[in-house]
């Protein structure tokens, strides 16, 4: 079983053919209400692509929260790890997507707030069980307390950029102690201090596994010292949010799997051009059988 621990969140996708400005209304056209969260986009994936997986994460006690668990179990999430708060609502995500133009989000964290070193403590025993342990963007803390709780499995790490930011030295220090490490170009310029994703990706030393994400580029890994670099896929963008966490999950399922770091790079820039192409963080995300069909016939991006 894989396990991610971080957001949960319920999220309300609309399609529109421009932001309103002050005093102004537009019609949506089209709305999605779905489960999301990072942590949670990323064990919903897990699960579509054939691996068992739960989320440890927090939701309140209302029927955001109903929705929420109802969403993860549907999509074959176990859910025994997600807490409920009797005094935080669910946390909300308006996602707001304009054709041609960057998504915009409004976040109302919620329970979110609840997930920390005691909660992690508590189930330090469930994750040390897992195959591995996932942490997607949240609070660094919650990072700092996997690291130091949870002993055994493979451990990954996708801090996202606002952690990194707000962490500073902490966040670099805390590398050496994850297994695996996620981010984009942004983020890995940020952490070294270099501009090209090979100087990048030879200045963070520490994970045996990091991972640059380059969005239609494809993305880049470093293993042990040695280089690997996938394409991307030539695809229409619909909606990028949860991109980020379903090639997390696709390249975490594609090595347990056996895979070798290209192929599992390729397998994981196939399954986040596939999770672009619809609207909402879930509804695209391939089987497994569905994701190595496009990884070998998709039309993939120059270099």
């Amino acid at each position: 079983m894989i396990a991610s621990v971080g957001n949960a969140n319920v999220d309300v996708t609309l399609t529109l053919d421009s932001i309103p400005g002050p005093d102004e209304e537009v019609i949506s056209r089209g709305t999605l209400v779905s489960a999301g969260g990072s942590a949670s986009n990323f064990a919903i994936a897990c699960s579509r692509l054939g691996w068992p997986a739960a989320a440890a994460a927090v939701v309140g006690r209302d029927p955001l929260g109903d929705f929420y668990l109802s969403a993860l179990r549907e999509a074959g999430v176990l859910t025994n790890l997600v807490f409920r708060d009797p005094d935080l609502p669910t946390g909300l995500v308006i996602v707001m997507n304009e054709p041609g133009e960057q998504r915009r989000m409004i976040l109302s964290p919620g329970a979110n707030l609840r997930l920390g070193k005691d909660l992690i403590s508590s189930i330090s025993r469930e994750l040390g069980m897992s195959e591995v342990v996932h942490v997607a963007t949240g609070k660094f803390e919650n990072a700092l307390a996997v690291a130091e709780l949870v002993e055994g499995p493979v451990s990954s790490w996708d801090p996202g950029f606002r952690v990194l930011s707000e962490a500073g030295r902490m966040a670099l220090d805390l590398l050496p102690e994850y297994d695996r490490i996620f981010v984009n170009l942004k983020e890995a310029r940020l952490l070294s201090g270099c501009s090209g994703p090979r100087d990048c990706l030879s200045s963070l030393v520490g994970p045996s596994e990091v991972i640059i994400k380059l969005g239609e580029f494809g993305a880049m890994a470093s293993i042990e010292g040695e280089v690997y670099e996938s394409p991307g896929y030539a695809v229409e963008v619909v909606d990028t949010t949860g991109a980020g966490d379903v090639f997390d999950a696709a390249y975490t399922v594609a090595r347990l799997r056996g895979e070798d770091p290209g192929p599992a790079l390729d397998l994981a820039n196939a399954c986040a051009a596939l999770s672009i192409g619809t609207p909402g963080a879930s509804r695209g995300i391939p089987t497994w059988d569905e994701a190595v069909r496009y990884a070998e016939t998709g039309r993939r991006n120059s270099p």
